[in-house]
Parts: C-alpha cells; structure tokens; sequence
C-alpha cells in the first residue's frame, strides 16, 4: 500500500480526475492504467480522502454525493466500456473467479460496482 500525503481538497479532486481520465481513455496505449492495482489502489485513497475533506469542512451533502457517484450500478456506461475492454480479450475467458473479481475491481476503482453489475461480468 502507498501513502498518499496529499490532504488539499482541490489536489484530490485533480488526482482523481488525472486518473480517471487516463482509465476511461480510449487510447489503446494505456491498457495498463485499466486494471492496474497500484492505480486502483491510489483511486480509491484518493476518493477517499476527498469524501474525508467533504466530512472535514462540513459538507455531508457533497461528501453523501461522492459516495453515491462512486456506486456503479447496470445502467452505467461505464459497464459497457468494460464489456467492450474484455470481450475479444483471450485472456479474460482464462481467468478464475479471483482474476476476474481483482480484474473488475481494478478496472472499476474508485467506484463501486454492485453485486449485479459483478455477478453479470463474472458470467460474461
């Protein structure tokens, strides 16, 4: 785990646009950045933090707010660009329950998939 020292709201909210950017990127250059851990694991401390500076500052309506946008639910096109990500992928048919579980998380971090929208991936 790395420690992530950045505690200014706006540098937060910087950092998690940087990164999702480069996740939800259609450039085919960066397939590392969709299912790396490491990048996971910065996008949910990020988010976590900002949801932590909302708390601080008293706004529990914008810190209720990034955790409900976190939520990925079926309708998110966010599920479709995966789909399209993993469809044609030889590698993904070979994974196990635990890859694919650790694939979905990584690729889905910050946010939160529901038990639907995994269970409908795992099946793919």
């Amino acid at each position: 785990m790395i420690q992530l020292e950045v505690n200014d709201k706006w540098e937060l909210l910087a950092i998690h646009k940087l990164i999702c950017a480069v996740k939800r990127s259609d450039d085919p250059d960066l397939p590392e950045a969709l299912f790396s851990p490491f990048i996971a694991n910065v996008a949910e401390q990020v988010a976590a933090k900002l949801i932590d500076a909302e708390k601080n500052e008293g706004d529990l309506v914008a810190a209720e707010n990034w955790e409900k946008c976190l939520v990925v639910n079926p309708e998110s096109p966010l599920v479709e660009m995966f789909r399209e990500q993993v469809e044609s992928a030889d590698w993904w048919s070979q994974l196990d329950l635990e890859g694919k579980q650790k694939h979905i998380w990584a690729y889905f971090s910050p946010g939160k998939p529901t038990k639907e929208v995994v269970d409908a991936l795992i099946a793919m």
